[in-house]
């Protein structure tokens, strides 16, 4: 039998009858590409629609326990994170630091120290994770499992800080005030130069076709799309302070004080926001903050692993 190649295209007269966002049932199907998905116009790409709820209050679920600091041991917790298994993972960038590992239960399981003293995480899949470490100027890629190891090293030289991960892209923080784009071989795709008014960028989460971005000891909160327009900011009447943020699936916007002890959540425009005050006794020196979206709760750790702790979320 003779073999006959067959090519499809898309009809013209049948792409411009659909809208650039087509809803079926609760999936909303988009019809065009995602901007940093460019290179790949052959992929269908879906999302939920989810409809916004409002934030109540938060309640203490449990505190992470057996991990104990000791006198002089310089400890600087930067960010927390839950992996695919259910553990959670806590990145001490102090000079003692490393990779704090504990259970979905709260218990404390090891300290890593081989890969040295990470800053940022964000996962990619539920096999990697990529970390940043500022003091060596790279990223790493670990594979996750029974065993977490090492597969790969982004040697990227710049003044880095913490990443999120969206897409296919790294998204990294660079100071003084530029975003970088880093695909999955480590090339530098993409760079936006942002103008931040203390232009020390710190803090950044990617939700919703946008960056959430914090600057160290700063007043307000800025959000920006992906081609580096300002969307909204939001000032703080408590001045300046360490920041940091992530959001809820509904697109609630959830962020720490270190300084002033505080929680608040923003609506996803920016304008609304509220004083959690029912956390407000928990926490000491809040510097790290994560959403888990499949249980829906908030993790906080202090700066100096004063406290860590999971919060239900009552909307």
């Amino acid at each position: 039998m003779k073999l006959k190649r067959v090519y499809f295209s898309p009809n013209a007269d049948l792409l411009s009858s659909v809208s650039d966002t087509a809803f079926l049932g609760n999936v909303a199907v988009r019809t065009n590409l995602f901007p940093l998905l460019k290179e790949v116009n052959t992929n269908a790409q879906i999302s939920s629609k989810v409809s916004a709820k409002n934030i109540i209050s938060v309640q203490l679920k449990r505190r992470l326990s057996g991990y104990h600091v000791y006198e002089g041991e310089d400890v600087n917790i930067s960010s927390i994170i839950v992996l695919p298994d259910r553990n959670i993972l806590i990145a001490d960038f102090g000079d003692d630091g490393g990779i704090l590992l504990f259970s979905e239960s709260g218990n404390f399981i090891t300290k890593m120290t081989q890969f040295g003293k990470p800053y940022g995480t964000a996962l990619i899949d539920d096999y990697r994770i990529a970390l940043s470490f500022p003091k060596n100027r790279n990223i790493k890629i670990l594979k996750l499992g029974s065993r977490i190891s090492l597969i790969k090293t982004f040697q990227l030289d710049v003044d880095l800080n913490a990443i999120s991960y969206y897409g296919t892209h790294i998204i990294v923080c660079s100071r003084p005030q530029s975003v970088l784009f880093v695909d999955l071989n480590g090339v530098i795709a993409k760079s936006l130069d942002l103008e931040l008014p203390y232009a020390s960028i710190t803090f950044i989460h990617c939700h919703s076709n946008r960056m959430l971005i914090s600057e160290y000891m700063s007043d307000a909160i800025h959000c920006y799309d992906f081609d580096g327009n300002k969307l909204w900011n939001r000032h703080f009447v408590t001045g300046q302070d360490t920041r940091n943020v992530c959001a809820d699936k509904y697109g609630n916007v959830f962020c720490v004080g270190m300084n002033t002890g505080t929680l608040v959540c923003l609506s996803i425009d920016g304008q609304n926001m509220q004083t959690l005050n029912t956390a407000r006794h928990n926490l000491v020196e809040p510097k790290s903050i994560y959403y888990d979206e499949s249980s829906e709760r908030l993790l906080i750790v202090g700066q100096q692993m004063q406290f860590v702790a999971m919060f239900d979320l009552v909307y």
